[in-house]
């Protein structure tokens, strides 16, 4: 509770613990008061590799450890589809 990242706009960013070690990623924040008041919620990365593995079947650590040019090129052909998704979200 109280943190400068709990303001708007900081979601997908990352938190850290005290040793620096990832924490967490920010999915949202309370937006009353000033950030020492508000409260940061984020997702751990136990749940991310339990959700990657839920919705793909396999482990997230094995889809990062392929070959970078192969994961570019998968994502290639959404590209398209997620930009018309994001444009027509916005406008």
């Amino acid at each position: 509770k109280g943190s400068q990242a709990a303001q708007s706009g900081s979601s997908g960013g990352g938190v850290v613990n005290a040793k620096g070690r990832f924490a967490g990623l920010i999915t949202t924040s309370s937006l009353t008061g000033g950030t020492a008041q508000r409260t940061l919620y984020a997702i751990t990365p136990n749940y991310i590799r339990a959700a990657f593995k839920a919705d793909t079947g396999e482990t997230l650590d094995s889809y990062l450890k392929g070959s970078l040019s192969s994961l570019i090129a998968d994502f290639e052909d959404d590209i398209p589809g997620l930009a018309k998704t994001v444009w027509n979200a916005i406008y």
